[in-house]
This record gives C-alpha cells, structure tokens and sequence, in this order.
C-alpha cells in the first residue's frame, strides 16, 4: 500500500533532507518551505444526514467500497427493489453528489438529528415512556420527559407525527 503524501509527509520528507550535513545552505530556503507548508489548509470533514452516514459506515463495517455500493444501490433503486432508508440515500446522493463523493475523500461527520416532543395541545399532554421505559403513556405534565428522533416517533406510530414538535435549544 502507498503511503499517504499529505501535509505530514512532506514535512517528514524535508525535515530528514535538513539533517543531512551537505545541504547546509538550502537549510534557510527548506525552513521557509515547512512553514509555509504549517500555512497550508486541510480539508475539512463535510457534516452529513445521519442516515447517510449510517448508510456509509454499515458498509465501510464490512470492507465494502460505498461508491461501488452506491452503483448497486441506483440500480436496485430503478428496478424498484429499495426500501425507503435506501431510497433516502439514493435520493440524497443524486441531489449532493460532489458532497457525497468529498465525505468519502476527505471525511464526514453525521448530523446532528433533529429531537421532538410529541404534545397534544387539546390534552395539553406529553407521549412519554413510564419509569422502567417499557411502555408509552400521555403524561400531562408541564414539561416534556422524552424526546424522540423523527423515525422514532413513526416507528411508534406515524400518526404520532402530527403532534411532533422540534425540541428548540437553551440559549
């Protein structure tokens, strides 16, 4: 496997020219040269959906390429055999291929999911789990006990999904 040649590397390459005796009057030009490479910018990791994310890190687990994936993906998806997680990511991928294809590159953050209560304004009450969280009741309190992350509230119920409100951050 080739070395990576990035930033580092090149720094490494120069600072082991400098040690040798013989160069003694490029050391000068070469101490320029590191710090304009210390100036040099990296790429930053690209913040991506979470379920793109997800989708990339479940294959990279398995030591699959995710493009060649990907290529399998668009044509599961027009042959119509993609459940909709994957659908999500076709559609995300042909709306941001660049985006897609510089996470793979230069790396990726998921994003931060978006969090909601679920409150029933005609109730004014909260769906909530109970103490040992092992069921869900409507507990009228005035502040919320749980939050849920869109696909758990539709995994509960998709009618849920009417009484979702977007938890707003403390400032």
């Amino acid at each position: 496997m080739e070395m990576k040649k990035d930033k580092e590397w090149l720094k490494k390459e120069i600072e082991e020219y400098l040690a040798y005796e013989g160069v003694r009057y490029a050391r000068t030009a070469l101490e320029s040269v590191l710090g304009y490479i210390d100036q040099l910018d990296e790429p930053e990791k690209l913040v991506i959906p979470k379920f793109v994310a997800d989708w990339i890190d479940a294959h990279n687990l398995h030591g699959n390429n995710p493009l060649r994936e990907y290529r399998d993906l668009e044509i599961d998806f027009n042959e119509g055999w993609t459940d909709e997680k994957d659908a999500a990511v076709y559609h995300w991928v042909n709306k941001s291929p660049y985006a897609f294809i510089d996470a793979l590159r230069y790396g990726y953050e998921a994003e931060e999911e978006k969090k909601y209560y679920i409150y029933d304004k005609s109730t004014k009450g909260y769906l909530g789990y109970n103490a040992d969280k092992t069921r869900l009741s409507w507990y009228t309190s005035q502040f919320p006990n749980d939050v849920f992350t869109e696909q758990e509230i539709k995994e509960i119920d998709e009618r849920f999904w009417a009484f979702a409100e977007e938890v707003k951050p403390c400032n």
